[in-house]
């Protein structure tokens, strides 16, 4: 489903972000409340990588949205994370001068509807609700005449080194390819589970050579290496090849593997182990050695819930052969240990961090 609507405000386009971003103005406007849950780069509660809690009408709960794109004066973006009764929620709002003190607002929301929200008259009402908070958007910019501070836009742009990021990828997945045959030959069910992981990474990879879906690429092609080591390296040291202990979240999964379970089932385990186990303290790693003083690793956030998302959907079980029988859903208790390991990660780190370059 569509909407689009515009709106002409009686403010400049500095005035006009700020009234979109500035969280004392949001609820002043809309009629849906808006509520900061981890603030983004720049520690700005409305900067990109911010996660917001959005009301919807009637009592169909909330939504959770991150902030995706933002250029001050100019241009927002928001996409739905999670599930829930509204899927696939994408706005897009871009700011036009007009004039001095004269700025039209472009409101464009791609949305997919689930459960009651389905009814035509729910979308009615979710189309009013929309038009009703530009109006009174409309109303708020006639009384404002300052911008509100935010944070200058900082690109990233690592577009020349995504091929080696890459093949660094592909490297730990033919690695773990080779580990799935040995486990294989020796009778160890944890060959699923190398199995599963060169799968998702394999997968992760080829999306990125699409270009369809991540803000950050190259993040997200960081991540993949250190998922086959976390698994290689514990698997190492459970076979007594290597000294030191299992990491406790690897020794948990391992203990669950039985020889009936798919590889999906035990990709998806190997995957929340790394997510519950290592992700929060990768998170800062990568940002530390990548980006320190480029930005907040929380600017990070919609491609690792993202990334969650994927790795479930590519880990489900194969569609039964049953006439009408329902898809696979995703595996939403792995999309949550995604989730929150990232937010684990980030939670202390609030504010820039001075530093280098990319690296």
């Amino acid at each position: 489903m569509l909407f689009q609507l515009h709106r002409d405000l009686a403010c400049s386009p500095a005035v006009a972000f700020g009234l979109l971003v500035d969280p004392s103005a949001l609820n002043r406007w809309s009629t849906s409340p808006i509520r900061t849950v981890a603030p983004g780069d720049g520690g700005h509660p409305n900067g990109i990588g911010a996660l917001r809690s959005v009301g919807l009408p009637g009592r169909h709960g909330s939504l959770e949205e991150v902030v995706v794109d933002a250029e001050p004066g100019r241009r927002l973006g928001f996409r739905a994370v999670g599930s829930g009764v509204i899927r696939g929620h994408r706005t897009e709002v871009v700011l036009r001068p007009l004039g001095p003190n004269r700025t039209r607002v472009e409101w464009k929301v791609e949305v997919d509807l689930r459960g009651p929200l389905l009814s035509l008259p729910a979308r009615l009402h979710l189309g009013h609700e929309l038009a009703s908070s530009l109006d009174r958007l409309v109303e708020l910019s006639s009384q404002v005449r300052t911008a509100s501070p935010y944070p200058p836009r900082r690109d990233l742009d690592e577009a020349p080194r995504l091929p080696a990021l890459r093949l660094e990828a592909e490297r730990a997945e033919e690695r773990l390819v080779a580990l799935a045959e040995e486990l294989r030959a020796t009778n160890d069910d944890r060959a699923g589970m190398a199995t599963g992981l060169a799968l998702a990474i394999h997968a992760v990879v080829d999306e990125v050579r699409r270009g369809e879906v991540y803000l950050q690429p190259g993040f997200v092609l960081r991540l993949l290496p250190p998922i086959a080591q976390g698994f290689e390296a514990s698997l190492a040291r459970s076979l007594g090849r290597s000294s030191g202990a299992v990491a406790p979240a690897y020794a948990r999964a391992f203990a669950t593997v039985r020889p009936e379970d798919t590889v999906a089932q035990l990709g998806r385990r190997a995957l929340a182990a790394f997510a519950d186990g290592e992700l929060p303290k990768l998170v800062l790693e990568l940002h530390a050695a990548s980006y320190r003083g480029l930005c907040d690793p929380a600017r990070f956030r919609a491609d690792v819930y993202e990334l969650g998302e994927h790795l479930a959907a590519v880990l489900v079980e194969p569609p039964s052969r049953r006439p009408f029988a329902p898809r696979p859903e995703p595996d939403a208790a792995l999309v949550r240990a995604v989730r929150q390991g990232f937010d684990r990660g980030v939670a202390p780190f609030a504010t820039p961090v001075a530093g280098a370059s990319l690296h």
